[in-house]
């Protein structure tokens, strides 16, 4: 959405580029993790693989804390990309989407348990 029509960015090659060159980190982490949350989902399907599942969900709940501990020992402001808590300017909503997101990943972790206890394996 960053260069498209909708967000009012008009479509060219300059501007689709200049895209491309602000979000390579994202991009880049997505070639890396979407085989690899593919292959742990996999894992968790095909094998009912608890480790797997676990590796699946503690990204979800462990982010947040990631964001608080990194402000509170300071390195928040050594990379270029911001890692702080709250994200900066973004104020109470940024709290509550935090919050929100670990407890999702809560809800992923134990959804992941009943179904591995369930101990059926998929067709």
């Amino acid at each position: 959405m960053a260069a498209s029509p909708i967000e009012g960015v008009q479509q060219t090659q300059h501007a689709f580029l200049e895209c491309l060159v602000r979000q390579w980190p994202w991009i880049a982490g997505g070639l890396i993790t979407g085989p690899v949350y593919g292959w742990l989902g996999h894992r968790f399907r095909a094998h009912r693989s608890r480790s797997a599942g676990l590796l699946a969900a503690l990204p979800v709940f462990l982010e947040p804390a990631g964001r608080w501990l990194t402000t509170h020992l300071g390195l928040d402001q050594l990379a270029r990309w911001q890692f702080s808590w709250p994200p900066a300017g973004l104020g109470q909503g940024a709290i509550t989407a935090m919050v929100a997101e670990a407890c999702l990943g809560l809800l992923l972790i134990a959804a992941m348990t009943a179904v591995a206890r369930s101990g059926t394996r998929a067709a």
